[in-house]
């Protein structure tokens, strides 16, 4: 499991070159008005899982956000 991650997508990128195959991908970013990760979408995503979509049998991505904060 990833979380709470605060690199840029490039790091997230090698990461997961590193596997040969990655069957189960649970990501969760934390809310930051300031981040990283700021600008990350779902086609970034795509883009840095493709290599495994054959072996992938479970994504989730979710972002946590404090009680009276707007994304």
């Amino acid at each position: 499991m990833i979380s709470n991650f605060h690199e840029p997508s490039r790091c997230l990128a090698q990461l997961l070159l590193w596997p040969k195959k990655l069957e189960h991908f649970p990501f969760t970013i934390f809310y930051a008005q300031k981040s990283c990760w700021y600008g990350w979408d779902l086609l970034m995503f795509g883009s840095l899982l493709g290599p495994h979509r054959i072996s992938l049998k479970t994504l989730t991505i979710r972002l946590l956000v404090p009680e009276g904060k707007k994304t």
